[in-house]
């Protein structure tokens, strides 16, 4: 709930004849009375240092009305419109011009490093002020060249300066507003804290965030002096938290003392309005009807001239009169305003609309019906945008194949925020994504089975090809799968026919030994049978030949011993990697068991 200090030009086209006060809230244009001033809140920052007191001198002012009520009335009847002020158009046209010089300050980095966001969109903030200036020349020269006693030409400028500083303000107000508008010596509240972030700049972090918890911490971190002299932005988002928090009182508490200090200040009453508004909205909502009733009649004895303020403040007399306030009818309007303004969509749902339904069927006749059906449509309004982003997400999640998440979301609505046809749309979603789950699940289990079945396949390939390594590798990686004992079995089975393959390696090194004299050829022979038989125990060590290899392993170490006592401990002492060098011949016969005892001789070369 953002509430901003605008005047009573911008109120014309928030506040509808009948409209609730609401913070930030707009309902139907009303009819078109004299316009107003503007104020522009001030952006703390280095640049154009200068009072506030200048800061305010960009407003757009009428003239002080100063007549009582009956005058008032009767002009308004006689239909005497004035056009709109020069002197505040001129004014308005002054302060874009220093938008303008803002806006090159910034363009050509003479003032602060913009972020990514600021930058993408200087453009677009250039162009809505170039549209407004625009107007605002346009509506000088008609004002300057037009027939001041003319009450028709009046009357359609007064609506189209309306309408232009509607558009003036929601600049004002806006991203781009806040950027290239004017800068204030920092307060105290203002100054960046350790982390480089303002006071005020945190404080709107976290309203943004929602984290109203943080904002009464933040705040009851400061001395009275300290909150005393934050911005005027920072104490209505306290406010607006206060509220949040069930902390009615405290707020209105709060709204009481800027109000009363503006006063003391000498504010126009047109700044104060806005303020006036929330505060009355506030005191109806925690009870204190007489300071409702005060501040009501005050906002119609300054804006006669706003008929749609005017008309909005005197729909509530009635039902704050002395003989209504304690009424049942007062009561269940105060909670309604109470709920109206606390309302969050994700935790109030379409419970806002009901009860104002219930209201209307209650008290059909009701001074304020106007307002609680403005109530009601805004809160449908709001209430559709929230479940319809909620569908989205479901939807989003559901394309995303999240069944689950999306699931839980729709368990998560609760029932007495939404309507029966709402709930039956969230259930029939709730089906559609278990089956939509289980559909999943049937596939995904398919397309597992077939990439199963081709990483078999190409497992078996590699074993008939003899590369036995990369099967291995390719069944170890099916262990954790639905074939794991399966995968298991056949890595025993590679791993035994590996192992056979290098003992029958092993075993021809050795019978070439057995058949060749030259000395270092033999070790050499020893060395590399060796290797291959312990490479045996290592890569393999669930083949079923491992007591064959260590048997194999024992003997070839014995020859080694025969040869040369120290070289089986010089080749663990080094990593050889080196490969016997193949003669290209073969033995003349091969053992049953290679390993095994030779016949006389066959340690000999055949002689030539």
């Amino acid at each position: 709930m953002h509430k901003t200090l605008v005047t009573a030009a911008a109120l014309c086209g928030l506040l509808a004849v009948g409209g609730c006060a609401h913070p930030g809230r707009q309902t139907t244009p009303a009819p078109e009375p004299v316009a107003g001033p503007i104020l522009e809140r001030t952006i703390k920052g280095p640049l154009e240092q200068q009072s506030v007191g200048a800061a305010a001198g960009a407003s757009l002012r009428q003239p002080a009305v100063s007549r009582n009520l009956d005058e008032a009335l009767r002009e308004e009847a006689s239909g005497a419109l004035k056009p709109p002020s020069l002197e505040a158009i001129t004014a308005r046209i002054e302060a874009y011009s220093g938008k303008f010089r803002r806006w090159n300050e910034l363009n050509t980095g003479a003032g602060r490093q913009l972020s990514p966001d600021q930058r993408a969109m200087m453009g677009d903030c250039y162009r809505q002020m170039q549209r407004i200036l625009a107007d605002y020349n346009m509506m000088r020269t008609a004002v300057e060249t037009g027939d001041r006693s003319d009450v028709t030409a009046n009357s359609i400028y007064s609506g189209k300066m309306l309408v232009l500083q509607q558009r003036d303000l929601d600049f004002v107000e806006s991203d781009c507003g806040r950027l290239v508008g004017p800068v204030a010596v920092a307060t105290p509240g203002g100054r960046p804290d350790q982390g480089g972030q303002s006071f005020d700049g945190r404080i709107a972090a976290l309203s943004t965030e929602k984290k109203y918890r943080e904002i009464e911490q933040a705040w009851q971190g400061l001395s009275p002096q300290q909150q005393e002299q934050t911005s005027l932005d920072a104490k209505m988002l306290y406010a607006d938290a206060l509220v949040y928090l069930q902390k009615e009182e405290e707020a209105a508490d709060l709204y009481r003392g800027i109000v009363g200090r503006m006063e003391a200040d000498g504010r126009s009453p047109a700044e104060l309005l806005p303020l006036r508004k929330i505060l009355a909205d506030l005191c109806i909502a925690i009870g204190r009807y007489q300071d409702a009733q005060a501040q009501y009649v005050q906002i119609s004895k300054d804006y006669l001239a706003l008929a749609s303020v005017d008309a909005w403040a005197r729909m509530h007399l009635p039902l704050l009169g002395g003989d209504q306030q304690a009424s049942l009818e007062l009561a269940a309007y105060s909670g309604l305003v109470r709920n109206y303004l606390g309302y969050l969509p994700e935790q109030d749902g379409f419970r806002i609309v009901w009860e104002a339904e219930k209201y209307l069927a209650d008290y059909p006749r009701s001074s304020v019906a106007a307002n609680v059906k403005a109530i009601r449509d805004e809160m449908n309004k709001a209430g559709d945008a929230w479940f319809s982003g909620i569908v989205a997400e479901i939807d989003r999640l559901a394309g995303a194949k999240k069944y689950q998440e999306a699931a839980a979301m729709i368990k998560a609505q609760r029932a007495d925020m939404i309507n029966d046809q709402q709930r039956d749309l969230l259930n029939a979603r709730l089906d559609e994504l278990g089956l939509a789950e289980a559909a999943e699940r049937e596939t995904t289990k398919m397309a597992q089975e077939q990439e199963l079945e081709q990483r078999w396949n190409n497992g078996l390939q590699l074993v008939s090809s003899g590369r036995y390594d990369e099967a291995i590798k390719v069944f170890d990686g099916m262990t954790e799968t639905e074939l794991g004992a399966r995968a298991d079995a056949k890595i025993v089975e590679i791993s035994s026919m590996a192992a056979r393959e290098d003992r029958r390696k092993a075993a021809d090194l050795f019978i070439r030994y057995t058949r060749t004299g030259d000395v270092e050829v033999r070790k050499n022979l020893l060395i590399e049978s060796r290797r291959l038989l312990k490479g045996i125990l290592v890569k393999y060590p669930r083949a079923d030949i491992t007591d064959k290899v260590l048997g194999n392993i024992q003997r070839v170490e014995q020859e080694m011993n025969a040869i040369d006592p120290n070289l089986i401990a010089e080749v663990d002492s080094r990593d050889t990697g080196g490969k016997v060098r193949e003669n290209g011949w073969a033995p003349a016969y091969e053992p049953d068991d290679p390993f095994g005892a030779q016949p006389q001789g066959m340690g000999e070369p055949a002689r030539q």
